[in-house]
Order: structure tokens, then sequence, then C-alpha cells
């Protein structure tokens, strides 16, 4: 399978908050478009790779990737990218909970001749 997107998800010690994230962007109408959710723990928590393990298994990959020490969201958030499978690379945080068509909109926009494209939280 060809990847359209790559949805990054930076996360430190946040199960409860990562899972309601998972769970919204596993719901995503993407118009079709497959991809997948790579989840960049700065915690490499043992707990979090359970959760993510969890929720893979689904049409959509869910992977997880451990970051080397605790260096913030913004270098999970590379480190994220760094492992995407995907040129349209996607950033949400942990707490958000992105609406239904979020994805979608993003790739129309990017098709459409943007060059990049973001939302309100």
């Amino acid at each position: 399978m060809i990847l359209r997107a790559s949805v990054v998800i930076p996360t430190y010690r946040r199960p409860d908050l990562l899972g309601r994230c998972i769970d919204m962007l596993l719901a995503q109408d993407a118009g079709g478009h497959p991809f997948e959710i790579v989840v960049a723990d700065d915690a490499a928590d043992p707990v979090t790779r359970a959760l993510v393990e969890e929720k893979g298994g689904t049409s959509v990959p869910v992977r997880y990737v451990a970051v080397e020490g605790h260096h913030g969201p913004a270098a999970a958030r590379n480190t994220g990218w760094r492992h995407a499978g995907a040129s349209i690379i996607a950033f949400t945080d942990d707490d958000c909970m992105p609406s239904l068509q979020w994805l979608r909109a993003g790739i129309k926009a990017l098709d459409g001749g943007a060059a990049a494209a973001w939302g309100t939280t």
C-alpha cells in the first residue's frame, strides 16, 4: 500500500489523551487516501508502547517510535517525521481531537497547490 499521508503525534506520558487522539484519527474520513499514524514517544514509556500496539492492526497502520532521552515535543516531532512513510506529513498533538475531515482537508489543500496547511485549535 502506498501511503498518502503520515500523521505524527509527539507524546510524553499522557496515554489517556493519546488514546483519545488516536481514536479520532482512526475515525477520519480521509477521502480514500491511505495514511498511517506515527506516535513519537519522548518518554519511551512501556504503557504508551502497549497502547499504540493495542490500537494497531486496523486498516490504518499505527506505529510506535521511541525517542532517545527526553528532549521535548519538537525533538519528538522530528523523530516522528523521520520515520514517516508518506510524502505528506501531518502533525497533531496528543491532547488534540482532530475533526473527522481534518486530514482530508489538509490533503485537498496540498493537492490544490498549497505549500502548507494548518488549522485552528
